[in-house]
């Protein structure tokens, strides 16, 4: 579980997170995410929330969805979560 998704969302399971997501529980600049497919622009600085208080601040350094980020594509977990929290290599 990549170290994003652990601060915003705990032990979560996927079905929770897209709930949150669907309800309007997570944002990106203040900004709904409507769903797991949002992508984000490449080299942009943001703030990504679940509720009021939990909130971590990222770079893109790549082309990324929220399923990216959150861990939904195994696949691509290991290297997302390093240039999230470390930039590119």
């Amino acid at each position: 579980m990549n170290e994003v998704r652990k601060i915003l969302f705990g032990d979560a399971s996927n079905s929770e997170i897209k709930r949150l997501i669907k309800q309007g529980a997570v944002t990106i600049d203040g900004e709904k995410i409507e769903t797991i497919d949002t992508n984000l622009e490449i080299h942009t600085e943001f703030i990504m929330r679940c509720g009021k208080r939990k909130a971590v601040s990222l770079k893109a350094w790549r082309d990324l969805s929220i399923k990216d980020i959150l861990g939904f594509n195994q696949t691509k977990i290991r290297d997302v979560s390093d240039e999230v929290c470390n930039g590119p290599k």
